[in-house]
């Protein structure tokens, strides 16, 4: 799956774990942003826990990150 695709389909993920207030103009895009972040943080801390890194893996979840800031 592409970076970009991946961003999004992150933050469809978290479409029903964010509460969105009537009265505000957002549709909880940032929150959801913010949680795909803290995943891609995990994904990362524990791929460098991997004895051998496959550099391309990280790369991926850095560009997946570069995407979701576009968003």
């Amino acid at each position: 799956m592409k970076a970009k695709d991946k961003a999004k389909e992150l933050t469809e993920t978290f479409r029903s774990s964010v509460h969105v207030y009537p009265h505000h103009h957002s549709n909880g895009m940032e929150d959801r942003k913010r949680l795909a972040k803290y995943c891609i943080k995990e994904i990362v801390t524990e791929l460098n826990k991997l004895p051998s890194k496959d550099l391309s893996d990280l790369q991926y979840w850095s560009e997946v990150e570069h995407e979701l800031s576009l968003l």
